[in-house]
């Protein structure tokens, strides 16, 4: 790298200017110029020399107290080095002088990256919170694709639960955004917790919007939001449940108030409809063929409760009586314990819908886990009861693409999140009876013929068109 410059000299002393074109300052003589100036740097803040041609300034960043390299906005050159240290020094007395880390930040790309235009970039919380929400709206449910609406209640609290949560963790929304509120923000929340994992995306997110994006997502990039503490995860096997549901039911049927009777035959119901079709308890408010014939389309679908209806298929709207929305969306479920453990818990005596008059998303889900703790059960997460019928769902035979259609999932998260809340004596009973699930049609006649019995037999052909369904 050169640069040419004119001298001027004197001949002769004789006042007369000559200029000696083309002469040269070499590379060397400014590298030698950027080592004597360098020393004159302030303590703390240094010149770096990047690449044998960037100029760059090395300080301790006030937002992590970490050494960092910015651009000094110079170029290496006579005039950028003499520049340069007096940024050096203006930099020291900036940290010193700046109170607020985010003011420091403000004033550095100002006047030392000469960035005049950033300050009509300039958004306040209040702005990034705002265009957050309205892009949130903007967008689908992610599981059913419908649009999101202000006047659906399940949207409204997803919405606060995942952002407006985070949101209040800012107590002052007037300000602009500096890595010291993320840091207070994450002060607040439980290392290794859920809470805390969930608030990684959403603290991006907001980082992502403001005016210093690029440093404070360097601080969150520092952070781990993984989650290493996990709540326990209860599980259940049907036996347990059976001699729960027998003793509770007696429990309840002798009380002698009626309205406490038939609120909590009402429940015990709902109990037994997660066991047996794998739903999660608000679902239950959605089903529309509980004790009256519904067509769908083109569809029809026959009362659960119908004696005459021997697939039992529940059919699940988007959203229940409640005005709340499904998880998944509408859906057909299928009796995924089987219809015998349908007519053990006698699901076909329908007493009625539990009454739930708050509208509110985790109303019903809140008043269901009131009354397991009430009677005792064993385990007060809902969900057990749905993974008991996805297990028993294996049981049965039941293949996993069927089964997690009727869950409302797809197969990749049945064959992940659920087998977390596999119950041991359940998987052991599984694991045992492998063996006799059942055989296929060819090699049941072979064995049917070889025990001695007529398998032209008509009370034999009617048993093998039931059990495999021929024509």
């Amino acid at each position: 790298m050169v640069e040419t410059i004119n001298a001027v000299n004197t001949v002769n002393g004789s006042g007369s200017d000559i200029t000696i074109p083309n002469r040269y300052a070499c590379y060397s003589d400014t590298l030698d110029l950027y080592k004597r100036k360098a020393k004159e740097c302030p303590k703390g803040v240094r010149l770096k020399l990047q690449n044998h041609k960037s100029l760059m300034i090395q300080f301790i960043n006030p937002s992590t107290g970490k050494i960092i390299v910015k651009p000094s906005g110079e170029t290496f050159s006579d005039e950028g080095i003499i520049n340069a240290v007096a940024k050096c020094h203006d930099i020291a007395k900036a940290l010193k002088r700046f109170d607020n880390v985010g003011d420091f930040w403000l004033w550095f790309d100002r006047e030392i990256l000469g960035k005049r235009e950033l300050e009509n970039n300039l958004v306040t919380y209040r702005d990034i919170f705002a265009s957050i929400e309205n892009q949130y709206y903007q967008g689908k449910h992610k599981n059913t694709g419908r649009k999101r609406s202000r006047d659906i209640v399940n949207d409204v609290y997803a919405f606060e639960n995942v952002y407006g949560s985070v949101f209040k963790r800012f107590p002052n929304w007037d300000k602009y955004p500096e890595v010291q509120d993320f840091t207070a923000a994450i002060a607040t929340v439980k290392t290794g917790s859920k809470q805390f994992k969930n608030l990684g995306p959403v603290l991006k997110r907001i980082a992502e919007l403001s005016h210093d994006s690029k440093r404070i997502m360097e601080y969150l990039a520092s952070i781990d939001f993984t989650q290493s503490v996990y709540a326990e995860k209860q599980s259940i096997d049907y036996g347990s449940f059976l001699n729960w549901y027998n003793d509770t039911k007696r429990s309840i049927e002798s009380s002698v108030h009626p309205i406490q009777r038939d609120r909590g035959l009402a429940w015990l119901w709902v109990t037994g409809c997660c066991v047996v079709y794998g739903l999660r308890p608000s679902e239950v408010m959605a089903a529309k063929n509980l004790t009256n014939d519904h067509t769908q389309g083109k569809v029809v679908f026959k009362a659960i409760t119908d004696p005459t209806n021997t697939d039992r298929l529940l059919y699940l709207d988007e959203f229940t009586s409640l005005g709340t929305s499904t998880k998944t969306g509408s859906r057909v479920c299928k009796p995924l314990a089987g219809i015998r453990i349908f007519d053990e818990l006698a699901l076909q005596d329908f007493p009625g819908l539990p009454s739930v008059t708050s509208k509110h998303p985790t109303a019903f889900p809140r008043n269901y886990r009131k009354f397991l703790e009430n009677h005792g059960c064993p385990v007060t997460q809902a969900y057990a009861f749905r993974h008991l019928a996805n297990q028993l769902g294996e049981l049965n035979g039941i293949p996993q693409e069927i089964r997690a259609r009727s869950l409302g999932h797809t197969v990749a998260v049945n064959d992940s999140v659920y087998k977390d809340r596999d119950n041991l004596k359940t998987t052991v009973d599984l694991l045992t009876n492998h063996s006799k699930q059942p055989l296929s049609l060819n090699i049941a006649r072979d064995t049917i013929a070889g025990l001695g019995i007529d398998i032209n037999d008509p009370s034999v052909e009617l048993i093998l068109k039931v059990i495999y369904q021929l024509d």
